[in-house]
C-alpha cells in the first residue's frame, strides 16, 4: 500500500486504516482504490454511492492509495474485512492470477477493454460471472465476439458534478490545447502533437499543455509553446488543467474515456477519436464533440504468448488538425458547444447514480438466478 504522507490532504494514524470488520452479509467490491486515477477513483465513488443508497459494501483492496480518498470511503474501508465475502463485484482489469480466489463466490464483474478483441486469458473469470458490467456498447459487442457468455449490462462511468463543475473561460489572446496522455502507444500522443503542429504551424499564440505521469517519457520535439506537466497529482481530479485550456484532444484508444467526459463537464470543447469506448459519446451527441475518424489500425502492445491481443484505431492527424483549427477560428461556437456538452454530461453522466444503478443490476441478476433455480427444481 502506497502512503505518500507528505502529499496527503489529511492524515490518519495507519492503525486506523487497518480493516477490522468481518464483511459478512454484504456485497464485496474487489479492486484497486485511489482518488487520482480513473478506474480506482470510480471504485471509490462506487463504494460510497452504494453506501449512500443503503447498502454499504465490504471492500477487498488489491491496492490502496489513501492520498485524496474521502473520509467517507476510509470509514467504509476500516469497517471492512479486506477479504472476499458473500457476493463479489470484481471491479478491475482482469488478472488471471485473481481467478482462483474468485471461485465459489456469487460473482459479478465490472471491467472493460480497449481493443477489438480481448485476451483469451480473461474468459475463465468472465464466464464464471453471473453478470458482466461494462461502460460502453463497444465493450458489449467486443466481449460477445470474444466468447463471453453471461448477461452483459452497460453502465457508463461518470463525473463528480462538484469536482467537474462548468467553468467559464476568459477571453485570451493565446489558444491553449490540452492533451491528457501517458506514453503508452494507444494514447496516440504522437498523432495528437503532430495534428497540433499542423494546425498551429508558425502561430505564436498557440499553446499545448501535455498532462502526463511522472515516470512517462513522451517523445516530443522541443518547442517553447509546449509545456509537459510530468507529475502525479494526488488530489481529486484535474479540473484545474481543463480550466486552463480552450480545447482538449482525446484521441487515445479507451475502454471508456474519462478525460473526454471530464473535459465536457467543465465546458471544454473536445476533439475526440470516434472509436472504441469513446464511440458511444461521439455517436450519442455528435453535435457536442469534434469527432476524428480512424486513419488505420495498429496491433496492441499487450501480448499473450507473443501474440497481440487485438487491434486499435489510429486517429487521422489531418482531421485532428482540422478540428483544432476550427475550434481556434470559431471560439464563440466552440464555447457554445462546451456549454451544451457540460449540461449533457451533468444530466447523463452523474457519478452519484453509479452506486444505486449498480445495486439495481446486481439485484436484478441475483433475482433472475434465484428464479431460474426455483424453476429448474420444480420441473424435475
Amino acid at each position: 500500500m502506497r502512503i505518500p504522507l507528505d502529499d496527503m490532504p489529511f492524515r490518519r494514524e495507519l492503525s486506523a486504516l487497518r480493516p477490522h470488520g468481518d464483511g459478512s452479509g454484504r456485497i464485496t467490491i474487489a479492486g484497486k482504490f485511489a482518488a487520482h486515477v480513473g478506474w480506482p477513483a470510480m471504485n471509490e465513488y462506487l463504494a460510497v454511492g452504494m453506501a449512500r443508497a443503503g447498502s454499504p459494501p465490504n471492500l477487498f483492496a488489491y491496492a490502496l492509495n489513501v492520498a485524496g480518498l474521502s473520509e467517507e470511503f476510509l470509514d467504509l474501508y476500516t469497517a471492512s474485512g479486506n477479504r472476499a465475502e458473500g457476493p463479489v463485484l470484481y471491479s478491475e482489469a482482469i488478472d488471471p492470477m485473481h481467478e482462483p480466489h474468485l471461485r465459489g463466490h456469487e460473482l459479478f464483474v465490472r471491467t472493460m477493454y480497449e481493443a477489438d478483441t480481448m485476451p483469451e486469458t480473461w474468459l475463465p473469470v468472465l464466464n464464471q460471472a453471473r453478470c458482466v458490467i461494462v461502460p460502453t456498447a463497444f465493450n458489449v459487442e467486443m466481449f460477445r465476439r470474444a466468447g463471453v457468455r453471461p448477461p452483459i449490462e452497460v453502465l457508463p462511468d461518470g463525473i463528480d458534478p462538484q469536482v467537474y463543475a462548468y467553468r467559464e473561460r476568459p477571453e485570451r489572446t493565446t489558444f491553449t490545447t490540452l492533451l491528457v496522455a501517458t506514453d503508452l502507444p494507444r494514447k496516440h500522443h504522437r498523432e495528437a502533437v503532430a495534428g497540433w503542429r499542423q494546425a498551429f504551424d508558425g502561430d505564436p499564440d498557440a499553446r499545448l499543455i501535455i498532462k502526463t505521469r511522472v515516470n512517462d517519457s513522451l517523445s516530443v520535439r522541443a518547442d517553447p509553446r509546449i509545456t509537459i506537466v510530468g507529475r502525479d497529482e494526488w488530489g481529486r481530479g484535474i479540473a484545474h488543467w481543463y480550466a486552463a485550456a480552450d480545447v482538449l484532444v482525446a484521441v487515445g484508444n479507451e475502454g471508456f474515456g474519462l478525460p473526454l467526459i471530464e473535459a465536457m463537464a467543465t465546458g471544454l470543447p473536445v476533439v475526440a477519436l470516434d472509436s472504441e469506448g469513446q464511440r458511444d459519446v461521439c455517436r450519442a451527441v455528435p453535435d457536442l464533440v469534434l469527432s476524428v475518424q480512424p486513419d488505420g489500425w495498429m496491433s496492441t502492445s499487450y501480448r499473450v504468448d507473443g501474440r497481440p491481443t487485438g487491434r486499435l484505431a489510429v486517429p487521422s492527424v489531418g482531421q485532428i488538425a482540422e478540428r483544432l483549427r476550427w475550434a481556434a477560428d470559431h471560439r464563440d461556437e466552440a464555447r457554445d458547444m462546451g456549454r451544451a456538452a457540460s449540461a449533457w454530461v451533468h444530466r447523463e453522466r452523474d457519478v452519484w447514480r453509479y452506486g444505486p444503478d449498480m445495486l439495481a443490476i446486481i439485484e436484478q441478476h441475483r433475482t433472475t438466478s434465484r428464479r431460474g433455480k426455483t424453476g429448474a427444481t420444480g420441473g424435475e
